[in-house]
């Protein structure tokens, strides 16, 4: 009998998505109810050789499954470093360490702190080039977010910008307020300044998406959150808290996708926006549900959504031509949501836990009839909700392995799954 969760059961739960407090509820009790009847004794499985990166007896992720902790040239690994235990949200003083690591030599080469972080996405720790990484922290004396510049050559960070940020395509950047996500979607958020901040402080005129040089620190708004609720109106935006949410950059940098959601009356809406990096040809990509998307070159998009309602389904949208069509249909919506990555045609992802707790790794090559399972990780109740270790699956640079994050052994850590090592 399958362990994961069906078309229709799935159905349910999007409906109550009207009634988050009662979803939250209800959802829980029943995996529970689940794992009791289909628990496993082993934790995890693959046919492939699995490296697992510790440091210093503390815990350790990457983050969010949109860029890879390898740098560009493939010699060092970038990863976060915190005290156990991972089970409940940071508090605002928690330190985490940005480490990097020396694949050819096996030894951690730098390292340095933030306070500004979470589980889901670590501090935006992000390679620029082969020797900079960019990484958010809190300058305590201004009371804000920022973003350091790391040169592993300098040793130390070269610069610091006034503003945090999401998104890097070589020297472009692009920033969000973490304050305000902090207050509307709180797992993304940092918790510096948790107390100081409230919902009628946020100012929709001046929050929004910010564009930033790296090399001249120069930044500009590229769109406000009053632009963005005049936009394309609908009737839902009215009394409603809203915020953008998942900047991702074309490989160029020359474009932007990204999240626009609102929440009202306990219900998240959301639509999928796509604009030029100066600013311009803002339009609605899909209004509806919208979850996990990437880039597929410069001009497609693959995502997790559900544009008509009902259960989603990955869909591949054609910037250039205004299409969409559903991809591995009957194949892929089996799975649900997931966390995707592209490498020519052939898309990694991952699921949230099946009745057993046990969450897929999967490849899948575009037009194939099945995806391979490259390994299924458990995940215990003490990592849910906000404290959960999605596997976000990230690409190697030249795509012989696959990194991500597990709590398959107890403890929150980043690993690497070696497809050519069988």
């Amino acid at each position: 009998m399958s362990t994961s969760y069906n078309r229709s059961e799935r159905l349910a739960a999007g409906l109550m998505a009207r009634m988050p407090w009662a979803k939250k509820v209800a959802k829980k009790a029943y995996q529970r109810l689940n794992f009791a009847f289909y628990r496993r004794e082993h934790h995890w499985d693959s046919p492939y050789v699995l490296r697992r990166f510790d440091h210093e007896g503390l815990e350790t992720f990457y983050g969010y499954y949109d860029r890879s902790p390898e740098s560009p040239d493939g010699r060092h690994l970038l990863f976060h470093a915190v005290n156990p235990p991972s089970t409940g949200m940071p508090l605002p003083e928690e330190i985490a360490w940005l480490v990097v690591y020396n694949l050819q030599e096996e030894r951690p080469v730098f390292r340095c702190s933030t306070t500004s972080f979470n589980w889901q996405q670590g501090a935006r720790a992000l390679w620029v080039d082969d020797q900079h990484f960019i990484f958010n922290d809190y300058d305590a004396e201004a009371d804000r977010h920022c973003s350091r510049l790391i040169s592993l050559a300098h040793g130390r960070a070269v610069k610091t910008y006034p503003v945090p940020i999401y998104d890097v395509a070589g020297y472009v950047a692009v920033s969000l307020s973490f304050d305000r996500l902090q207050l509307l979607r709180p797992e993304y958020g940092y918790r510096d300044r948790a107390g100081k901040i409230s919902l009628a402080q946020l100012n929709d005129e001046q929050d929004g998406i910010t564009f930033l040089d790296l090399r001249s620190g120069a930044q500009r708004q590229l769109l406000s959150i009053n632009a963005l609720r005049s936009f394309e109106r609908e009737d839902s935006f009215e009394d409603a808290h809203h915020w953008v949410n998942h900047l991702m950059l074309s490989p160029s940098g020359q474009s932007l996708m990204f999240l626009h959601r609102w929440r009202r009356g306990g219900r998240v809406h959301h639509r999928l926006m796509h604009m030029a990096t100066d600013g311009s040809a803002l339009r609605v990509l899909v209004s509806g549900m919208v979850s996990h998307c990437t880039w597929k070159g410069e001009d497609q998009i693959i995502g997790y959504m559900s544009p008509q309602g009902g259960p989603g389904e990955y869909y591949l949208l054609d910037l250039n031509s205004g299409t969409r069509r559903v991809i591995g249909q009957g194949v892929l919506d089996r799975y649900g949501d997931g966390h995707p990555g592209m490498r020519g045609e052939k898309m990694l992802f991952d699921t949230y836990p099946d009745r057993s707790r046990m969450k897929d790794l999967l490849l899948f090559e575009l037009g194939d009839a099945m995806p391979e399972r490259l390994g299924s990780f458990f995940e215990g109740f003490r990592y849910y909700g906000p404290s959960r270790c999605d596997l976000h699956p990230r690409w190697s640079r030249d795509g012989r392995v696959v990194y991500f994050d597990s709590v398959h052994e107890g403890v929150r850590r980043l690993y690497a799954l070696h497809l050519h090592e069988a």
